[in-house]
């Protein structure tokens, strides 16, 4: 069974755990724990654009309520509106999302 190892881990994890006897499951397991955190570090990167694309979503997806809004389309439009405290509402709320999910994150990478 032949698995990518090209994502940084050492080509050589599945090979030494398969010569210790684990079956190619385990070894899979094993090379998953090995690349652990550059998976955590590229979801969080990943995460970070998603909820920073104002601009893209916008002009791609549009702002049309019930179909398109996204939560930063929405802070930006209540702003320009000049529903400050609602956009700002809004933003705390997307702020505590973000906090949430790298709290998770951190928490799956320190165990």
């Amino acid at each position: 069974m032949f698995l990518p190892v090209s994502i940084g881990a050492d080509h050589r994890v599945i090979d030494t755990a398969r010569t210790l006897g684990a079956t190619h499951l385990q070894a899979s397991v094993q090379l998953i724990r090995e690349i652990r955190f550059g998976v955590m570090a590229a979801l969080i990167a990943g995460f970070g654009r998603v909820i920073a694309e104002v601009g893209v979503a916008m002009m791609l997806g549009g702002n049309i309520r019930g179909s398109t809004r996204t939560m930063t389309t929405a802070i930006a439009l209540e702003t320009s509106k000049g529903e400050f405290v609602f956009g700002l509402s809004l933003g705390l709320v997307l702020l505590s999302v973000a906090l949430i999910v790298n709290l998770f994150l951190n928490m799956l990478q320190q165990r």
